[in-house]
């Protein structure tokens, strides 16, 4: 009888153990507890977890604060499971910057490092830079504290030209106090953009690279310094006869903070056109079998680099010239050359959206039909638009951009009405 039983004990324990181990039950309690408002009970839940476990279950108390933004409750949790980084982005949800900060002040090592990166982020974002330089001399980035402290004039014109719009009563001076205070904005937020991180030993890159360099120097050492000296020397009055005197420097900064971004972008799209690239020579014949997968990537982005070259030219040259009667054909050649560099830039973010929405669309054809015929069809379509794709970019290193826009939009429409009749 005893032995019965003993065995009945030993297939007991098995299942019981089966029954909590593995499944999540502890923390499954833990909501239930939260979701009928037994909040102490869930707290000493976590408290009796082992040390795997309890910063887990804390963080499972702390989404739920957060889902009802009881933000300051969510932070606490957030604090006891160790998560500094959450606790800070809970703070900021809440809007409760000085509870971050404070937060922040009580922390040590790592842990006040990390917090004090995060808020440097936010006050440099919000353009209070004093105490963005103060968190990030905090978190050891020296690099951004140098780099904040020489827009530091730059901050204080952004200030001066937003007190200033609020007194003004004039839209057309208005409108262009406000592009002027976006374009500053725009040149202080440029951090991502100092140093070119892609290849620079052949090809394309090797030109982007260099004018990349030249556009950066060009900005920091002539373009800014001067446009920045003539809107704050005691004479700028702001008045619309002075704004259209700077209107040329102006559009000198615009066109080279655009041409930094796109070169960066652009660049940054070889891995993705090498890896979906269906080789087009157009209508020419071409003796060359062994044509680098990604060359009609490789023309579109040496065309935009034409572009990039000639505007330098222009910049330089409108600096040397005497006659100001000229100013207006200088404008224009910019105005076509950055129009053509931005186009190309976008046209690439665009069909990089596109191939990507082609493809999640093919797969998940392929995923839920059982039809093989089906799934060679959706396969064949979306390689179909990469082709599409690739003649895209070969026109537009023709400068036939119509041709481009018109390629894009019907063969996007085409693969994604042959993906949704095959389902």
């Amino acid at each position: 009888m005893k032995n019965m039983n003993l065995r009945k004990c030993l297939v007991l324990i098995p299942i019981v153990t089966l029954m909590f181990a593995g499944s999540g039950c502890k923390r499954q309690r833990v909501d239930q507890l939260l979701e009928k408002g037994k909040y102490r009970a869930a707290e000493r839940r976590c408290e009796k977890a082992n040390v795997e476990e309890k910063s887990e279950c804390y963080k499972t108390i702390a989404a739920f604060y957060l889902q009802k933004n009881h933000y300051k409750r969510a932070a606490i949790y957030y604090a006891k499971a160790g998560d500094h980084i959450r606790v800070i982005n809970t703070y900021f949800r809440g809007d409760l910057i000085p509870e971050a900060e404070k937060y922040c002040a009580n922390q040590h090592g790592k842990a006040k490092k990390q917090c004090a990166d995060r808020l440097a982020r936010k006050f440099f974002i919000n353009g209070n830079y004093q105490k963005a330089v103060h968190y990030y001399k905090i978190a050891g980035e020296n690099q951004m504290v140098l780099y904040i402290e020489t827009r530091v004039p730059v901050f204080q014109l952004v200030d001066q030209i937003g007190k200033r719009l609020k007194e003004l009563r004039d839209p057309g001076v208005s409108a262009e106090m406000r592009r002027i205070k976006q374009t500053l904005t725009a040149y202080i937020y440029m951090e991502k953009y100092q140093e070119w991180p892609y290849p620079r030993e052949s090809g394309p890159d090797k030109g982007a690279a260099n004018i990349f360099a030249r556009a950066g120097k060009m900005l920091e050492t002539m373009v800014v310094p001067t446009f920045v000296e003539k809107l704050t020397s005691s004479s700028f009055d702001w008045s619309k006869k002075n704004i259209e005197s700077v209107s040329f420097d102006h559009q000198k900064l615009e066109s080279l903070i655009n041409l930094i971004k796109s070169l960066y972008h652009i660049a940054d799209k070889r891995e993705f056109f090498t890896r979906y690239s269906v080789v087009y020579h157009g209508e020419e014949k071409k003796k060359e079998r062994d044509a680098l997968k990604s060359l009609n990537y490789e023309k579109a982005y040496l065309k935009a680099l034409d572009h990039s070259k000639t505007l330098l030219e222009t910049i330089e040259e409108a600096d040397r010239e005497k006659n100001k009667e000229w100013l207006q054909d200088y404008k224009d050649d910019l105005t076509v050359d950055i129009k053509v560099i931005d186009y190309i830039s976008s046209m690439m973010d665009n069909m990089k959206i596109r191939i990507g929405d082609i493809r999640k669309r093919s797969q998940r054809l392929q995923k839920n039909s059982e039809d093989e015929a089906v799934k060679k069809t959706s396969e064949k379509l979306f390689w179909e638009f990469v082709a599409v794709c690739n003649r895209v970019l070969h026109a537009i290193s023709k400068e036939d951009y119509q041709k481009a826009n018109d390629l894009l939009i019907s063969g996007y429409e085409t693969a994604k009405s042959g993906i949704i009749n095959g389902k």
